[in-house]
């Protein structure tokens, strides 16, 4: 051990973590602790008491998981005195952002969490369509292909959520699809069918699918035009063919208002009689 550490042992040892520390108490430079106390890969404060003041609230997290959590313990809160038998009237220091922090003799922290709002959780709002190369959606209230897999893509994205459509998009289905929640708008104020929950405008269907991560617009045509203003994302498949008989269309969107994440080609086959193109967009 040093010479002047040769007949008392040091209180304990104390972890240093390096990064982002601020001064130390009465101004002792940090050349003259290692000097006097850095012994076998230990740094011990023998008859000093360190007060190690952090300058960020990150790093106090980081260093009160990474000292306190490994079996050291929590110190005690009160009056500190060191191994000279003086007494330190600190408890506790407010340090960053209205966090307080108490020390023991061994220059511990005690670290006292300020109870933190809960964030609130943020809807994905999902627009879903397969359309042509112009733009098409349907005549006459049906599709203009027949897409298997694109059916199964549907099912994968929106199994478990919210999805919002118009009254005939809704009445095109044989029956409610499964696993959904069906938030159907329409005019008519009497309307009611099993297995829909109704709505008369897109901003209280909007509010009712909150309670969903991810709720998703299906359609048909006009319902996507009163909810582009309000997407997040659009799931597209784009249909490589043009349909002259349409009479549904999808809203035109700017690519300066949107960007293209990701796109995954699919090739016609025995089963498609149209290639398409899986596309993904996020509006920037």
């Amino acid at each position: 051990p040093p010479p002047h550490q040769t007949e008392k042992k040091p209180d304990a040892p104390f972890h240093i973590v390096f990064g982002g520390l601020g001064a130390f108490n009465n101004h002792q430079s940090f050349a003259g602790l290692w000097e006097g106390f850095l012994y076998k890969g230990l740094v011990y404060l023998g008859h000093f008491n360190l007060d190690v003041y952090l300058s960020r609230a990150p790093f106090q997290r980081f260093c009160d998981e990474q000292i306190h959590g490994q079996g050291m313990g929590r110190p005690p809160t009160g009056k500190t005195e060191s191994a000279s038998g003086r007494t330190h009237g600190r408890t506790a220091e407010k340090i960053g952002h209205g966090t307080a922090t108490a020390h023991d003799p061994a220059g511990h922290f005690k670290k006292k969490r300020t109870e933190q709002p809960a964030t609130p959780r943020r809807t994905m709002i999902t627009m879903i369509a397969a359309a042509g190369e112009n733009n098409e959606l349907g005549k006459d209230n049906d599709l203009l292909w027949h897409l298997p897999d694109d059916f199964k893509r549907f099912k994968k994205l929106t199994t478990g959520h919210y999805i919002i459509m118009g009254r005939k998009t809704f009445e095109s289905f044989p029956k409610p699809l499964p696993n959904r929640t069906h938030l159907v708008i329409t005019r008519n104020k009497d309307y009611k069918k099993e297995g829909a929950v109704v709505v008369h405008d897109l901003e209280e269907a909007l509010k009712i699918s909150k309670e969903d991560a991810q709720p998703y617009i299906i359609g048909g045509g006009e319902i996507y035009k009163l909810g582009l203003p309000f997407a997040d994302k659009i799931e597209l498949t784009r249909v490589h063919g043009t349909f002259a008989d349409a009479d549904t269309y999808f809203p035109e969107f700017s690519e300066e208002k949107w960007e293209l994440v990701s796109q995954e080609e699919h090739p016609k086959d025995e089963r498609h009689d149209y290639s398409f193109t899986y596309e993904t967009w996020v509006r920037k």
